[in-house]
């Protein structure tokens, strides 16, 4: 199987098995796919050989440069199972048979600021390549703001992958419900992130959540839902610039969000962060998507939230701090973020060198910025 996409497909929950794939043959080789079906997409069944390479598989088959992340196809409850712009499918492949794929466009394509940007990586994962004809707009008009007014295109929206399980947020309600639909879910993220496991998605409705949240390995993150809406993750009540979802660390000292491997952040403005590093995001060996995120007035410095300094010399990057991580970062912005060393009249320590006003990396980091607006964000 050589770029092939595999999704969508079903098997009775009795004597039903491999909804994907079931093998049980010779041998099976799996090349530049996709095969993302929920927990039965792959049944081996006798002692066949089968291995995989440079694809997406869920489940726990490994192989070089195998990747168990959600593809982030465009709109899989309506059949279409094209990658999306964040997918990390893009680029990921390697050198194939086909010059063309599934509707006859060229393999071998690079689209500048999408995916690796490497002359060595430009065939994608599964059955067609990604196309910004056929996909997202790549020129979106937004009027950047420090009062959360962005007016960049809400898509993509997300449908639960079968097999895996969806929680929903709102703060809404006057108590925390079991989290399992609009109509009683829980009131913080928090919540919905301990009761989460990989591959499951988190959707949040606007409002403003005051809370420091740890991802789980594997758990995507939807905001800019109706407070009101029904009908989970493919309400057509989403729209993050109108109904804003607000993660605000309140200026307490800690990051808004730490982050983990596998995980996509769509739609959420992170706002208010105070730490040493990365108050808004902190990011240890990880691997991460953000996509139409709002990064504002986050900050790093040596003082805790006692006043006292925390000991050491350097701070920095204020909005996100990467260390032996790789982030994908699409139609965001980062707004009045900062690391500075200036004395605040609220301090008596004077902080020390500061830098990475909004983004710093560290150790072997990289990040890949499409569409992405930086403004009157200040390292001093």
């Amino acid at each position: 199987m050589e770029n092939c996409t595999v999704a969508g497909n079903d098997a009775p929950e009795v004597d039903g098995e491999g909804a994907g794939i079931f093998f049980d043959g010779e041998s099976l080789s799996i090349t530049n796919s996709i095969v993302w079906n929920g927990t039965s997409s792959i049944v081996q069944s006798g002692s066949g050989e089968l291995s995989a390479s440079f694809s997406i598989i869920d489940g726990t088959i490994g192989g070089e440069a195998v990747l168990h992340t959600n593809p982030l196809f465009e709109k899989p409850s309506q059949g279409d199972y094209r990658i999306a712009l964040n997918s990390r499918a893009i680029d990921s492949g390697t050198a194939t048979q086909s010059a063309f794929d599934l509707e006859g466009a060229t393999r071998e394509i690079d689209i500048p600021g999408v995916g690796a940007d490497l002359p060595s990586a430009v065939v994608d994962m599964g059955a067609i390549e990604y196309s910004p004809e056929g996909n997202l707009p790549l020129t979106p008009t937004r009027t950047p703001s420090p009062t959360f007014t962005q007016t960049n295109t809400p898509t993509p929206t997300s449908t639960p992958t079968p097999g895996f399980r969806s929680w929903y947020v709102s703060s809404s309600l006057p108590i925390s419900g079991d989290g399992e639909s609009w109509d009683s879910p829980f009131r913080t993220v928090g919540e919905a992130v301990v009761r989460s496991a990989s591959g499951d998605t988190i959707f949040i409705s606007e409002g403003i959540y005051p809370e420091r949240i740890t991802l789980k390995a594997g758990v995507d993150l939807f905001g800019g839902y109706e407070s009101s809406s029904e009908g989970g993750g493919e309400s057509l009540d989403r729209n993050p610039t109108i109904h804003q979802t607000v993660i605000t660390g309140m200026d307490e000292f800690g990051p808004v969000v730490t982050g983990a491997s596998d995980c996509l952040l769509d739609g959420l403005h992170i706002v208010r962060g105070r730490a040493q590093y990365g108050a808004g995001l902190f990011c240890k060996d990880v691997e991460m998507v953000i996509h139409d995120c709002l990064f504002y007035q986050n900050s790093v410095s040596q003082i805790d939230e006692d006043g006292d300094s925390v000991g050491r010399e350097t701070s920095g990057g204020g909005a996100i701090f990467c260390t032996n991580s790789d982030l994908r970062i699409s139609e965001s912005e980062f707004i009045a973020n900062q690391a500075t060393a200036l004395v605040q009249e609220s301090y008596n320590v004077n902080r020390a060198i500061a830098i990475g006003g909004a983004i710093l990396l560290d150790g072997t980091s990289m990040i890949r910025c499409a569409r992405t607006f930086f403004r009157d964000n200040i390292a001093l």
